[in-house]
């Protein structure tokens, strides 16, 4: 471990030592996870609640995973149903439409923390988070959910870092934004819509590409993949079965983004 990234964590830990209880907003990606994992160590399972976001666009292949997780780490889980599907300004997908999400999210969950004792929320935030257009993070600052990672200044990079030092399983996991980032400001935003995504990533996701993404035109989905996976699409019998699963989803057209999607 470099003196740097030593640093950032003895930071990281002097700022969860100022707790006696937390709650943590989890998902099961990278930074959640490292971010429960650390904290669990520092103030022992009965001090700490994993509260897990059910919502319309996180991925349901995603849930059974992440409450293992949990589990795994010897504290409190809940599954917290958040019904932001139903809030118009949500449905009709506004550029700031993250905000109006995290708002009902995080009051949501700020709420099941409390009525269990919990008044100090924390979510995985990281200090890449903190040069991108982030909206929802806004509304974190807004309910006083504290985002202990970007505070200590860990970088995605250094977070898979730590995880592989901690043996986590998540070291090298895929960075997963929500589903409803794939569809164009605008454009309302419906259950089924979600799940007609979902369907045709799970089909890149079945054909062996992890870094993946299914942006949503009405009836054409543009996919993004990684710049080591472009090779496998000379495979014409991949291309065949990642084309004709993509239609089953319910898309007409599928085309290919030549712009790699970074990994982050």
């Amino acid at each position: 471990m470099t003196p740097s990234l030593q640093h950032k964590i003895a930071e990281l830990k002097k700022q969860l030592a100022g707790y006696d209880r937390v709650a943590i907003c989890f998902s099961g990606g990278v930074d959640s996870t490292l971010l429960l994992k650390v904290t669990v160590d520092l103030l022992g399972g009965g001090n700490v609640l994993a509260l897990l976001a059910d919502t319309s666009s996180m991925p349901r292949s995603e849930i059974n995973p992440a409450c293992h997780m949990a589990a795994s780490m010897g504290c409190a889980f809940k599954v917290v149903q958040t019904f932001e599907i139903d809030d118009p300004i949500y449905i009709s997908n506004p550029v700031d439409r993250c905000y109006y999400c995290k708002h009902i999210i995080f009051g949501k969950l700020i709420a099941v923390a409390r009525a269990n004792g919990f008044e100090i929320v924390l979510d995985g935030n990281n200090f890449d988070d903190a040069g991108d257009y982030r909206p929802g993070h806004q509304a974190a600052v807004e309910l006083d959910v504290k985002s202990p990672l970007m505070d200590a200044e860990l970088t995605k990079a250094d977070i898979r870092a730590l995880s592989r030092e901690l043996g986590l399983p998540t070291a090298d996991k895929p960075a997963l934004a929500c589903l409803a980032t794939r569809v164009p400001s605008g454009k309302n935003i419906t259950r089924e819509l979600l799940k007609k995504i979902e369907l045709a990533e799970q089909v890149l996701w079945d054909s062996g590409f992890l870094q993946i993404r299914v942006r949503d035109y009405d009836d054409l989905a543009r996919i993004e993949i990684s710049d080591s996976d472009f090779i496998k699409l000379a495979d014409s019998e991949l291309r065949e079965k990642i084309l004709s699963g993509i239609k089953a989803a319910g898309y007409n057209q599928v085309v290919l983004d030549l712009k790699p999607l970074k990994r982050r």
